[in-house]
């Protein structure tokens, strides 16, 4: 079985999700999979690993060696996922109006494919989110709430000329957020995919790039990664030399 990870992202502001039609008047609670894979290629592109990652992801022959999902909203254990047409809502009589779920937890998703339907006493049906959320736990609430939040556009060039207007957006919970999962053609796509995420800086002397007979990016292991607030290397926190500007000496980020 070819490895994957499961990613979990945790908001801490509203998010603009944008739905299908893309009026501002509404927000979707699934972040498409093709959104976040140009979220994922615009941060290679500022790490200066876009070249890497597009030879093995868009550009080589064959299956990519790294694929994403969509991004789904989670709340403690619970993992969302939009049940199949097929099989929800329940065709049985239920004093649960089970259609109004829009997004079930995996479990209960694994069991209507096994034939299993919910049990009415365990689940009910948050009305802000759509999603179906346990009864037994004190508080339930869903992952996330819509808000709509009030902005202006201000014309710079001609004072006094302003254009105000409001978006829904997405408020998820303090134990919520979204999550995705990310699919490697092979263990070694994995392994080499891992190393260029979260390693060594390009051109640290830390890193010692090596080719794989599969042309991806392999770096050998190092200790733990750490995060830098301005850039610099993961691996051993040396810091990288910016760009100098015109009319400016040259600088290191701190």
């Amino acid at each position: 079985m070819n490895p994957a990870l499961l990613i979990r992202l945790r908001p801490v502001t509203p998010w603009r999700i944008g739905p299908d039609s893309g009026a501002r008047e509404q927000a979707a609670a699934v972040y498409p999979s093709d959104t976040l894979f140009s979220a994922v290629c615009s941060a290679f592109d500022r790490l200066g690993w876009l070249e890497e990652w597009l030879s093995v992801t868009v550009r080589g022959v064959g299956e990519p060696a790294v694929r994403f999902t969509s991004a789904f909203p989670f709340h403690r254990g619970l993992l969302y996922l939009p049940p199949p047409a097929g099989y929800w809502p329940p065709r049985r009589e239920s004093l649960v109006r089970w259609k109004g779920a829009q997004l079930l937890p995996a479990q209960v998703l694994a069991g209507l494919l096994e034939g299993q339907m919910p049990a009415e006493q365990d689940w009910t049906i948050d009305a802000q989110s759509g999603c179906l959320v346990p009864s037994r736990v004190r508080g339930a609430a869903g992952p996330y709430r819509f808000l709509r939040r009030s902005h202006a556009a201000v014309d710079r060039l001609t004072a006094g000329n302003a254009e105000p207007y409001a978006v829904n957006c997405v408020q998820f919970a303090p134990e919520a957020g979204l999550w995705c999962a990310t699919l490697f053609s092979s263990p070694t796509a994995g392994s080499a995919a891992c190393a260029a995420a979260g390693s060594a800086a390009p051109g640290c002397p830390c890193s010692r790039p090596e080719r794989s007979p599969n042309s991806c990016l392999v770096l050998r292991p190092g200790p733990p990664p750490r995060i830098l607030p301005r850039g610099g290397c993961f691996r051993c926190s040396r810091q990288r030399p910016m760009t100098p500007s015109a009319g400016t000496g040259a600088a290191t980020s701190s």
